[in-house]
């Protein structure tokens, strides 16, 4: 008596073949992809740099300089027209 009773069974898989059309479709599905992909990195970038370009550090540090002499200044001609 064997220690373990093996037996072997034949098992049928199907496999759906693919036919050229659906290759076509495939094809062409990654081929809109790829464009609405790339459609939408030029838009991010665009925004990116309109951002980057509305917060560019060194304009708003100027901006906030030339609104502290120009309020230095309107302090001053107070000061000269209060005396």
């Amino acid at each position: 008596m064997p220690l373990v009773n093996i037996d072997s069974k034949d098992i049928n898989i199907q496999i759906p073949a693919l036919t050229s059309d659906d290759i076509k479709k495939y094809q062409n599905y990654l081929k809109l992809w790829i464009t609405k992909a790339d459609t939408t990195l030029q838009d991010r970038d665009e925004f990116i740099a309109s951002i980057t370009s509305m917060c560019n550090v060194k304009e708003v540090k100027d901006q906030i300089s030339n609104s502290k002499e120009i309020t230095k200044q309107i302090s001053d001609l107070e000061n000269i027209k209060t005396k």
